[in-house]
């Protein structure tokens, strides 16, 4: 994301109150993985992915 990653992009919502949505991080770099489960992501999926191949985002992911 040029300019802005998913953390700045929680940081935004936050500093403007804005009710935060399920988050889901698709990321190659796994060292950012705690720190997406620090923010409430329910998700955090590793690439490279084979095309076509991409795990289902967890089911917590579809609950209200």
């Amino acid at each position: 994301m040029p300019g802005l990653d998913g953390f700045g992009v929680i940081k935004k919502l936050l500093d403007r109150k804005v009710p935060l949505p399920k988050i889901v991080f698709a990321t190659a770099f796994d060292q950012y993985a705690v720190k997406a489960f620090e923010v409430n992501a329910v998700d955090y999926i590793l690439k490279p992915s084979i095309r076509g191949a991409w795990p289902s985002p967890s089911k917590s992911a579809g609950k209200d």
